[in-house]
């Protein structure tokens, strides 16, 4: 199992984020707990902790189910609805308005998570323009409709997505 070491290794980094915390407050470490001098025998890494407070800590992180939230918020979509990326952009790649309504997750299966739906009676639409934000990632993309009109998307909007099958997986599947 993956998740092992993962309550140990949250709350070393919890431990570590408390520290920088106590350190901009002005506390260091000392031999005992001195409140008056800002001094505290737990401004230690969390490897050099007493038992008793590393204890704690990692009740602290159990208590709350800090994992499980962390669990959560990774979702790694696949199928058309994944988000757009700059290496797939070319000239024409077929795109269809998405409502931005999530169908709800199936609870019984933790890889079933809300998937974006297709707008009701979308056309699709052809990628004409793209370009990159600042930091190498799609920024934003211009689409040609069948009515003549040109809309520019942000792809963190969540109002584009694929249709049909991507032409590297068709190619990948023909060879």
């Amino acid at each position: 199992m993956h998740g092992g070491d993962a309550t140990e290794r949250l709350a070393e980094i919890a431990h570590d984020l408390w520290r920088d915390a106590m350190e901009r407050r002005g506390w260091s470490y000392g031999p005992s707990y001195d409140a008056e001098h800002k001094r505290h025998d737990a401004m230690v890494p969390f490897g050099r902790l007493d038992k008793h407070d590393r204890r704690q800590a990692l009740l602290g992180i159990t208590a709350l189910e800090l994992a499980r939230d962390l669990i959560g918020s990774i979702w790694y979509e696949r199928g058309p609805a994944r988000p757009l990326t700059l290496e797939e952009m070319r000239t024409g790649l077929p795109v269809t308005s998405c409502t931005g309504d999530l169908i709800a997750a199936d609870s019984s299966r933790p890889d079933r998570r809300p998937c974006m739906v297709p707008a009701p009676h979308a056309e699709t639409g052809r990628v004409v323009a793209w370009a990159a934000d600042e930091q190498g990632w799609l920024g934003s993309v211009t689409v040609a409709w069948p009515d003549g009109s040109v809309t520019s998307h942000h792809p963190a909007d969540r109002d584009l997505m694929r249709t049909g099958e991507h032409p590297r997986h068709a190619a990948e599947g023909s060879r």
